[in-house]
């Protein structure tokens, strides 16, 4: 039988017209990201759940635009003929802090298929944007400040409830902890991150 001259066999044809594209509501924080962050979100009471994940998902964009100006594949250069630390990456990791970061992220999410690679280079700036994220907020999320336990939780609140200044203290307590080598051109220009965009 000719199929192509019968005339009851139906056709199957795409209906486009549902079909849409998933964009994620948030810079930083979904999939991956998303299931880390939840990870950790349970030791805290949160009254707006949403609000609380696009805080920390602004504060998240905050340090990447302080550290590289966005740049996923920033590389520190120095200044002033001064050599550059061994920082690299949107949120300039430098070669000792890549292992405890990644431990802190696997602790909840388990062994990243990409670990060994990162341990062998310890560049961020190779890994992909996702994958920065991940060892950033992994880092961040389990950190330990002046070694005492709930320091870092008493950021992270203020993080999430999104105070400004809570925000910037969080960033040079918990990620830029050389605060006192920064120009004060520095200084103002990652304040002037933090408030403008946070307006």
């Amino acid at each position: 039988m000719d199929v192509s001259k019968t005339t009851d066999v139906p056709i199957p044809t795409m209906d486009t017209t549902d079909v849409t594209t998933i964009v994620p509501s948030r810079k930083h924080i979904y999939g991956k990201t998303q299931e880390l962050v939840e990870k950790h979100l349970k030791r805290f009471t949160i009254s707006d759940r949403e609000q609380a994940l696009n805080n920390l998902d602004s504060w998240t964009e905050f340090v990447r635009q302080s550290e590289s100006d966005g740049n996923w594949k920033a590389i520190n250069k120095g200044v002033d003929g001064k050599p550059g630390s061994s920082a690299k990456g949107g949120f300039q990791f430098i070669k000792g802090s890549v292992e405890p970061a990644l431990n802190r992220l696997e602790k909840y999410m388990g062994k990243m298929p990409w670990r060994n690679k990162l341990l062998k280079h310890k560049d961020a700036s190779r890994l992909s944007p996702e994958q920065q994220t991940l060892l950033f907020l992994g880092d961040i999320l389990d950190k330990k400040i002046d070694k005492t336990t709930g320091v870092g939780d008493a950021y992270i609140k203020r993080i999430l409830s999104g105070d400004e200044r809570g925000m910037i203290e969080a960033y040079y307590k918990m990620h830029h902890t050389n605060k006192g080598k920064l120009t004060e051109q520095n200084k103002e220009r990652i304040r002037s991150i933090f408030t403008s965009k946070s307006k």
